[in-house]
């Protein structure tokens, strides 16, 4: 089935309702409409949520609490992947969200670590001796992986900055949920 799609509103954001089926989502058959989606937001990463997180990015900009907390972010066809069915998926402007690490070479000051401490609380030291500084929690296996180098990323400033999209994904029976929860 390719998706038909509708334009709901352009305030706080784009929303947009894709009407579609799970199979012509996950993988996404290569059709106009995704492709387009990818061309029209050719600036952002996408994130997909469950349809239980639209509340949270109507109020806040985003999904995540606080609103500068470590999300998982990639393109289109990695984000379509979650959310469960029907989803949620935000466009994200790639230059308002960062990367939740930072790594400090050898022989980096105890003073030039704080400060990159401030945005970058858990430090690691890694084999070669450089500190790897993150965002994410000090158990988190993830730190310094592959994982987070592609995925983990965080809002430094005003979510709505970085929210340049909200595309609600469903069947059509799936729509009045969606103008529920847009309309609550």
């Amino acid at each position: 089935m390719t998706p038909r799609h509708e334009l709901l509103s352009r305030t706080p954001c784009d929303i947009r309702f894709v009407n579609t089926t799970p199979d012509a989502v996950s993988p996404p058959v290569n059709n106009s409409f995704w492709n387009s989606l990818t061309i029209d937001y050719f600036d952002c990463g996408f994130r997909g949520v469950s349809i239980d997180s639209l509340p949270a990015v109507l109020q806040r900009g985003i999904d995540v609490s606080p609103t500068n907390a470590v999300m998982y972010v990639d393109h289109l066809e990695k984000a379509l992947e979650y959310g469960g069915w029907p989803k949620v998926l935000l466009a994200l402007k790639w230059d308002s969200i960062k990367r939740t690490f930072k790594e400090m070479p050898v022989g980096s000051s105890k003073e030039e670590i704080q400060i990159v401490r401030k945005d970058f609380p858990t430090a690691i030291e890694l084999n070669d001796r450089s500190i790897w500084c993150t965002r994410l929690a000090e158990d988190d296996p993830r730190i310094a992986t592959d994982y987070e180098i592609a995925y983990a990323r965080w809002i430094p400033g005003n979510p709505w900055d970085a929210l340049r999209a909200i595309v609600l994904v469903g069947g059509s029976k799936d729509r009045s949920a969606f103008e529920i929860l847009l309309n609550s």
